[in-house]
């Protein structure tokens, strides 16, 4: 298929649908000349509509062609709308950078045979090297060492967590929904609660095992852990979250919504971006849905 901005498809029946999206950001107005080369081009794919999004106004002849020819037109322009603003901030964002210190890992094990000498070295090496991220702990079902970090990890609940390959991600929430991001699943469980106002707080994490699941290997013997305690110090302070573009998205007969973006940088290689969008219907005085 030719290259198209966006596209949708959907299934009615035994026929398929397919709709293209085609957008210019250009200083100056569209004419008839790019309505007629996404003709052209919805014919050569077989589009059943083309919708054409500009920053700028159509020409009144390229509205007019638009029309003739069953091209939907669409402007997305950026405001300055203190009503638009007021609706934006209702979105709270908040960014939290937390600093961890004072690491410390105690380890409880089923039975009272304690770690031999070379073995007790060797862990006290391994977590002043790597701390949390340690890999010491060998489980049945996988011969690679495991971190308490990975532990956690494996056990995170639901949320949200960035991909790994730091690509962009793009966040669009339903109406009063909330959305937690975290940079790594094992942050959940270390950070969350801690308050944002930069109070150095004392926390600890237990990490339990029933019998037989865990066990720290050295120098041929074993010895079958049933809890890790990850002792430490935590202080979060919130970032100010930056600002928000507003646009205001219309077709020839009128405003269909307002759209307001913020792009927010979560750590080296991390963008968000999260959108709002309202329709039309939803400002003051109207019905409809936010989102």
């Amino acid at each position: 298929m030719r290259e198209v901005d966006a596209s949708l498809r959907h299934t009615v029946g035994t026929a398929e649908i397919l709709v293209t999206v085609e957008s210019r950001d250009r200083a100056r107005r569209q004419d008839v000349t790019w309505i007629e080369q996404l003709h052209s081009k919805q014919q050569g794919i077989g589009a059943s509509k083309t919708i054409a999004v500009s920053s700028k106004p159509f020409s009144p002849e390229a509205e007019r062609v638009a029309e003739s020819l069953g091209i939907e037109t669409r402007v997305l322009s950026a405001v300055q709308d203190s009503d638009i603003g007021r609706w934006a901030q209702l979105l709270e964002v908040t960014q939290q950078e937390t600093e961890i210190s004072d690491l410390r890992i105690l380890i409880e094990r089923w039975g009272s045979e304690p770690l031999d000498e070379p073995a007790d070295k060797w862990l006290k090496e391994i977590i002043t090297q790597r701390g949390f991220d340690a890999p010491f702990v060998s489980v049945p079902e996988d011969d690679r060492l495991r971190s308490p970090l990975d532990v956690l990890r494996q056990r995170a609940g639901p949320g949200a967590t960035l991909p790994a390959d730091g690509r962009d991600v793009t966040v669009t929430l339903a109406p009063q929904a909330s959305l937690s991001l975290w940079m790594d699943p094992a942050q959940r469980a270390l950070v969350e609660g801690v308050p944002g106002d930069g109070t150095v707080v004392d926390r600890e994490v237990p990490i339990d095992f029933d019998q037989g699941r865990a066990f720290l290997q050295f120098g041929g013997r074993s010895w079958e852990i049933k809890r890790i305690t990850l002792r430490y110090q935590a202080q979060s302070r919130s970032v100010p979250p930056g600002s928000r573009d507003l646009f205001l998205y219309k077709s020839v007969s009128g405003p269909l919504a307002d759209v307001a973006e913020g792009t927010y940088s979560l750590g080296p290689g991390y963008r968000v971006s999260l959108l709002q969008v309202r329709r039309e219907g939803s400002r003051p005085g109207g019905a409809g849905n936010e989102g």
